[in-house]
């Protein structure tokens, strides 16, 4: 059987459809456990408790009315059945006849491999290293040295350095072959600095707009017909947990200004720094300030 899935990425700004994708409920089981928010996990758990519980309450009401001593109707065996499966036991009540002894191990076989399952998913999301790496909203574009340059942002909110940080930045465009077909392709755009072997506080990455820029003759006019989406994959590793961190971020051709500089995040107090976050995405124009300068504990572009 095959499905037509619909994926969402808001969080990096691309919506599209995967169609003719086999469905595998259960061999993806992991993976949908996994991607989905915090309260339809606790909701897929409400309802599955639910469900299971009025399952099983259905089946011991099919062994009659002597399978549960101690229930008076059907109420009390579906609270007997809530707390079967989770193995709490139910004072007064317990199961008379054979056929009630076999539902009653099967559902409490049931509700440890819900629970083992359930809290495996809970370690596995808590235990995930997850970036606060976050970018500034706009990339602009000024004067490096004289020659025009794609600059963005991005800043750490957490008090822990990120090792070995890396970024790449790409452009997705269009091309033509030497056969006359159009072609949508991702073009890498070289940066100054791509990688840093610490980052603590904020890096600015710049392009360099020349000879070997895919970007080069970008103005405010032909931007939106020469690219579609400029691409920052962000990657290192968190001191705190030792493991890998990953973040990425899209800029529209709308989000990308031009004779304009980021203003300044950083600081300089007697006793040490301050890093505004709340200056992230702030720019300014070109004769209104100055671009701002590569501070000392910056991871400079």
């Amino acid at each position: 059987m095959r499905r037509h899935a619909r994926v969402d990425r808001d969080n990096f700004g691309l919506n599209y459809e995967i169609a003719g994708a086999p469905m595998r409920p259960v061999a993806d089981a992991w993976f949908h456990l996994m991607r989905i928010g915090w309260s339809r996990l606790a909701l897929l758990a409400a309802v599955g408790y639910a469900l299971t519980t009025a399952a099983f309450c259905g089946l011991f009401l099919l062994g009659g009315p002597e399978t549960i001593e101690g229930a008076d109707d059907a109420w009390d065996v579906l609270w007997y059945s809530a707390h079967t499966l989770s193995t709490l036991g139910s004072e007064g009540m317990a199961p008379r006849t054979a056929y009630g002894h076999g539902i009653t191990v099967l559902e409490s076989l049931t509700g440890l491999a819900a629970l083992a399952v359930y809290t495996a998913v809970l370690i596995a999301r808590f235990a995930r290293p997850t970036a606060r790496v976050v970018f500034a909203d706009v990339a602009v574009i000024q004067p490096r040295n004289g020659v025009p340059s794609l600059q963005i942002r991005l800043a750490n909110e957490r008090p822990s350095a990120i090792l070995n940080a890396r970024l790449t930045l790409s452009v997705l465009m269009d091309d033509v072959t030497a056969e006359g077909q159009q072609m949508r392709r991702m073009r890498d755009l070289k940066l100054i600095r791509h990688e840093v072997p610490m980052m603590a506080l904020t890096w600015t990455a710049i392009h360099l707009l020349d000879g070997d820029s895919p970007l080069l003759g970008l103005t405010p006019e032909n931007a939106e017909s020469r690219l579609f989406f400029v691409f920052a994959s962000f990657e290192g590793t968190d001191e705190t947990f030792g493991q890998p961190v990953h973040a990425r971020f899209r800029y529209a051709p709308d989000h990308v200004l031009f004779d304009r500089c980021y203003a300044d995040m950083v600081e300089h107090l007697d006793d040490g720094l301050v890093v505004h976050l709340e200056r992230l995405h702030r720019t300014v124009e070109l004769a209104d300030g100055r671009p701002e300068l590569d501070d000392p504990l910056d991871a400079p572009g």
